[in-house]
């Protein structure tokens, strides 16, 4: 999810979700699998910056499959 707020000091990503919009929840295997498909232009954000940005990831345990995805494809690209 992406709000975009003025004068922000920090960028927050939600990859699967937010209490404000339940309906948009990633939440079941199918919904994790065609992810690319169905956040292909949040993909292409994070991506970008994860590259070119400092990241502090707060409470989480890099277990996500979707993150893996993208980092994964980051560092073979990188190599």
């Amino acid at each position: 999810m992406n709000n975009t707020r003025p004068k922000r000091d920090a960028v927050v990503y939600k990859m699967h979700g937010d209490v404000t919009v339940p309906a948009d929840a990633v939440l079941y295997k199918e919904q994790y699998e065609r992810y690319y498909e169905t956040h292909a232009p949040f993909v292409t954000a994070l991506s970008g910056d994860l590259v070119s940005k400092t990241f502090l990831f707060i409470g989480f345990s890099f277990t996500d499959p979707n993150l893996d995805y993208i980092l994964s494809r980051l560092h073979t690209s990188i190599i």
